[in-house]
């Protein structure tokens, strides 16, 4: 690595941009589970193939992902994958490569629409009449 960034950090930041378990990703990459755990704690650093089939995976939301990103700082790292600025909130959601959405929502704008319309949903067992404690039993 070119910096003195974890690479587990980075990692981490790649499973949460693509909204990756490490489970899942783990069965993408064919990896046992706990080696990306042991990945992204920094207790084991990937092998040259398993760093290629990571930045494979990466490919798949940021086509121009290559090998050489792994060694820019972690800052910049996080920034090429629109997570988290300086002031804590997500620029852009990064976009599928098959479908090309982009999301025009910022986390705060996301955060104060739940906090308005989040209070006036009933939930589930209150919307439909069927769960409704007067509602008559089909059998």
């Amino acid at each position: 690595m070119g910096d003195d960034s974890p690479l587990g950090e980075k990692i981490a930041l790649l499973l949460k941009a693509m909204n990756l378990s490490r489970g899942r990703a783990a069965a993408q990459l064919a990896v046992d589970k706990s080696l990306v755990r042991r990945w992204v704690s920094g207790a084991v650093t990937p092998s040259e193939h398993n760093l290629a089939k990571l930045t494979a995976l990466a490919r798949q939301g940021w086509p121009d992902f290559s090998l050489a990103r792994w060694d820019v700082p972690t800052a910049d790292f996080a920034k090429a994958l629109g997570l988290p600025a300086a002031d804590g909130e997500l620029e852009r959601a990064p976009a599928a490569a098959s479908d090309g959405v982009v999301f025009p929502v910022t986390a705060a704008e996301s955060r104060g629409r739940v906090a308005a319309d989040g209070a006036g949903y009933a939930g589930m067992f209150r919307t439909y009449s069927c769960f409704a404690a007067n509602a008559p039993i089909l059998a």
